[in-house]
């Protein structure tokens, strides 16, 4: 079994915050899995959702400590806002049988694009107004506090 990139201290603080973001979206039925692998090299963060168990993989970055603690916030903020556009997804890939594979492929593309710039500003907008900044910020002071900062 592979060590995890993230330290358990930490860990617990993430997925502590992963369920305050999804209790804000009303999404209390979910329980969150920080998985050993990290998400792809050229993102911060990624999710497994799997809807008919209620479970969310949540994959960070092998670089995680060297983001900034914003970054850091906005990237589970934004991982746990997929949890909620989940089923749209489906209505998209359902119209796979319908389209030639051009089209499939073109209609993918612009979805996630738009899908990732949508949930981009939500998870700002949702840090900014509904007390997660705080929340967030006040979970690393009471680390920093206690010495055992997770850099």
């Amino acid at each position: 079994m592979s060590k995890h990139h993230i330290k358990p201290r930490e860990q617990r603080r993430i997925m502590d915050y992963a369920m305050k973001v999804l209790g804000t979206l009303g999404e209390n039925k979910w329980r969150v899995l920080l998985m050993v692998e990290p998400s792809d090299d050229d993102a911060y963060g990624s999710v497994n959702i799997a809807p008919e168990k209620y479970v969310v993989e949540l994959y960070l970055a092998e670089n995680w400590h060297e983001l900034s603690n914003e970054t850091r916030r906005n990237t589970i903020t934004h991982e746990m806002l997929h949890v909620v556009h989940k089923r749209v997804d489906h209505v998209v890939y359902d119209l796979d049988p319908l389209l030639r594979h051009d089209e499939q492929t073109d209609l993918r593309t612009k979805y996630q694009r738009e899908i990732e710039l949508m949930v981009d500003h939500f998870a700002t907008f949702m840090s900014d107004t509904h007390s997660l900044t705080e929340e967030w910020d006040e979970a690393w002071a009471r680390a920093a506090k206690s010495g055992k900062e997770t850099r």
